[in-house]
């Protein structure tokens, strides 16, 4: 009796069906996406390119925002842009004050991470030529980033915001019953965001509304409106 083929054939080609299956199985795999690496600055080439526009814009718009002033935008000198965590972008720009005032040139900073909901931060603005009083750095807190800067206007509303979400702060934390009386004295430092010191006057209702100096620092990232109370100190001066 002849014996079958078909079996000693399926033995011999199993080792190329098998090769076949998977080859087929674990295609190669794709090449692996190249990070951003943190480097120096590159010169910006198109400055009419909308991005690069919308990022002056937004320079200006946050510093009026920061300094109650009514600029505009009047052109786009130079930019430039530098890989970190984000990009930043370092511009300088021609305003102009609607409010009557003269032109001048300023140098801002503009951080961006468009991946945490289009994230923008003023880092910095400050005034190269100075046409009607521009406060450089020290308005309300733009400036570069360092020491504490005095703040001039203490009447401004969202300095007393500030401080009055300190003192609700502290009272929820300290199980007080503070209230706010008078802002005597404010700084800003640039940080991440934007710090307050805050030097002010509040009653104690626990102790028939004695009033007391207190030294409160709040921490803010206004973009993302965002608060917190870092330190709040009893100055052990009576007022």
């Amino acid at each position: 009796m002849r014996m079958s083929l078909l079996p000693l054939l399926l033995v011999l080609l199993s080792p190329f069906f098998s090769a076949t299956i998977n080859a087929k199985a674990d295609p190669p795999s794709a090449a692996p996406r190249k990070a951003k690496i943190a480097g120096g600055w590159a010169t910006v080439q198109d400055l009419k390119d909308p991005h690069i526009l919308e990022i002056a814009k937004f320079a200006v718009s946050e510093y009026n925002q920061r300094n109650k002033t009514n600029l505009t935008l009047s052109q786009l000198v130079a930019a430039q842009k530098q890989v970190v965590d984000g990009t930043k972008y370092r511009l300088k720009l021609q305003v102009k004050d609607n409010s009557g005032g003269s032109p001048a040139t300023c140098a801002a900073v503009v951080l961006e991470k468009p991946w945490q909901n289009d994230y923008k931060e003023l880092v910095s603005f400050a005034v190269q030529e100075n046409g009607y009083g521009l406060r450089s750095g020290n308005g309300a807190g733009v400036g570069s980033d360092g020491g504490w800067k005095p703040l001039e206007n203490m009447n401004d509303s969202q300095v007393h915001e500030i401080a009055e979400f300190a003192v609700s702060q502290h009272n929820k934390e300290a199980n007080t019953k503070l209230t706010l009386s008078e802002v005597i004295k404010v700084e800003t430092q640039v940080v991440q965001g934007l710090n307050y010191k805050i030097l002010l006057t509040a009653k104690d209702a626990a102790s028939g509304d004695q009033s007391r100096n207190y030294e409160a620092v709040v921490w803010q990232r206004a973009s993302q409106n965002v608060k917190q109370l870092t330190s709040f100190k009893n100055m052990l001066t009576s007022s």
